[in-house]
């Protein structure tokens, strides 16, 4: 067989390239694998990471919103800009304290009442104080009144109508208790003497109301 493949020169080169070209495939088909998973790479990684895509709502179903991270201090800027705009507000010679902002500072006055009367009483657990509500109402009132077996002498706020005048004022709580009438203290008198007052006044009627606070 040697001897052959020596008298035949033509034969052997033929073997000898027909063996050589099997390594060169071999690295042709995986420089092609590689670039095959070169190209699909990118795709596969950027699959990690991403949020799922969601198709629009069912029928029937409610719309979904996109959860958006908040950053702090673009909140902490926005609450800063609010307070400016509120403190020109109360700057403008035409500014008229609202129902809600009345609330908010009779309930800081009386939080700082409370602590004060705690701080002086040197009394630690639950304090009390009332503030003063003032205005100025005339007839209908729409106030519905009501008084409690253990406080006879005492006219609560149980109610507010919306047709009277003491709806349109907005500062009139219900849980708020009746202390004088035109300057007339009716706090302490029987419950029917101190509405008859009301009864009788004409015009506009200058009431004063307390409202309880706690604290502690």
């Amino acid at each position: 067989q040697a001897a052959s493949a020596q008298s035949n020169p033509a034969t052997s080169h033929t073997m000898n390239r027909a063996q050589g070209s099997v390594p060169a495939m071999r690295r042709g088909l995986l420089v092609l694998a590689l670039l095959w998973c070169c190209r699909l790479l990118p795709d596969f990684l950027g699959g990690f990471g991403e949020e799922e895509k969601k198709g629009p709502p069912a029928k029937g179903e409610p719309e979904r919103v996109e959860e958006q991270e908040v950053d702090w201090k673009d909140l902490a800027y926005q609450r800063q800009l609010e307070r400016i705009a509120n403190r020109k507000r109360k700057a403008q010679p035409n500014y008229k304290e609202t129902a809600e902002e009345r609330k908010v500072r009779l309930r800081k006055l009386a939080m700082w009442n409370a602590a004060q009367k705690k701080g002086m009483t040197d009394v630690v657990g639950r304090a009390e104080t009332t503030v003063d509500i003032k205005v100025g109402l005339m007839k209908p009132l729409g106030i519905e009144f009501e008084k409690y077996d253990e406080e006879p002498n005492r006219a609560w706020v149980s109610g507010i109508f919306k047709d009277g005048s003491a709806f349109k004022n907005g500062e009139i709580e219900a849980g708020d208790f009746l202390f004088s009438v035109n300057g007339k203290e009716v706090d302490g008198m029987p419950y029917e003497e101190a509405l008859q007052n009301i009864v009788d006044a004409e015009g506009e009627i200058n009431l004063v109301f307390k409202r309880i606070y706690s604290s502690g």
